[in-house]
């Protein structure tokens, strides 16, 4: 019902890249298999709980396991507790908007410097007597921005 796998080299799989990444993959179906054959087994129980803290079954296993009791209690008081729920998603929205609103004044900062880099250039060329249509290619200006120099 449980498994787990490391990363390891081709050629020589007694070569572990790193212990510090593994993959734990479970099989739910047999999770809930080795629970109705042993009721008392600890991971198929802390198995079932994570599919469904919900569950019917999980009352009777929580009346020996209190441990699983005991996280019960705190996953319906955290999510019960409005206050903290709230400021839960008030930290997310200002993380987001903080984030984005970087991203967004770095793109305006790096476009207005390109365009300022831009209009540089295109008054030393106007200076040098290069045509309008050049320094328009050049550019990327309108027309009125170059004559505006």
């Amino acid at each position: 019902m449980h498994t787990i796998w490391h990363l390891r080299e081709d050629k020589n799989n007694e070569k572990l890249l790193t212990s510090l990444i593994e993959y734990h993959i479970i099989n739910m179906k047999k999770a809930i298999e080795e629970y109705k054959k042993d009721s008392t087994n600890n991971l198929a129980q802390w198995l079932l709980f994570i599919s469904n803290p919900n569950q019917k079954e999980m009352k009777t296993i929580m009346e020996t396991n209190k441990e699983l009791e005991e996280t019960n209690d705190v996953l319906k008081e955290l999510s019960e507790d409005d206050k903290l729920r709230i400021k839960a998603e008030i930290y997310e929205r200002w993380a987001w908007e903080e984030e984005s609103g970087k991203r967004s004044t770095l793109e305006y900062g790096r476009k207005e410097g390109e365009r300022n880099k831009a209009t540089e250039i295109a008054r030393k060329m106007k200076s040098k007597g290069m045509s309008i249509d050049s320094i328009m290619e050049i550019t990327e200006l309108t027309k009125e921005e170059i004559e505006n120099l």
